[in-house]
């Protein structure tokens, strides 16, 4: 298995700058993408990956180089961040257009170090697991039902 990746894509490097020590600790690999349009290709196929993409608003960019993240690699952890703040019913709208496009979390003002890190880290726990899973083939079941173990009214 490849070292993991921490992806990221920001216009500044306030983000890298939040999560480098993180990665380092965990001797994740940081990549940051300054176009989107390789913010998926810098993904290789079977590494690990914790990505995550500031949103700037004014634009679909984000959405779009999300949507193609999650298209080429459906197993990174993707996390979309905001620097600006919005009213509720914007908030709510673009958390759930990101997640609708791939994201496993929306983040926004006020963002911390800690909790990006915290983010970070429960992603990591999950994509590292599926990157060491033995495959669906020999995994158990969690549970398993018959039709008999449903009543219809």
């Amino acid at each position: 298995m490849k070292a993991p990746l921490l992806l990221i894509r920001a216009p500044d490097d306030w983000l890298a700058t939040q999560l480098r020590d993180w990665a380092a600790d965990r001797k994740w690999v940081v990549r940051a993408a300054n176009q989107w349009g390789a913010f998926a290709a810098a993904v290789a196929p079977r590494r690990p990956c914790v990505a995550f993409l500031q949103a700037e608003l004014t634009s679909d960019a984000w959405a779009v180089a999300l949507a193609d993240l999650h298209r080429r690699h459906p197993d990174a952890a993707a996390v979309v961040v905001s620097d600006t703040k919005l009213s509720d019913d914007l908030r709510a709208s673009v958390a759930a257009a990101a997640v609708d496009l791939g994201a496993r979390f929306a983040l926004f003002p006020p963002l911390t170090r800690q909790g990006l890190e915290d983010v970070a880290s429960g992603l990591a726990e999950v994509v590292l697991a599926r990157a060491t899973a033995t495959g669906p083939a020999d995994a158990e079941p969690a549970l398993s039902l018959s039709e008999g173990d449903f009543e219809t009214p």
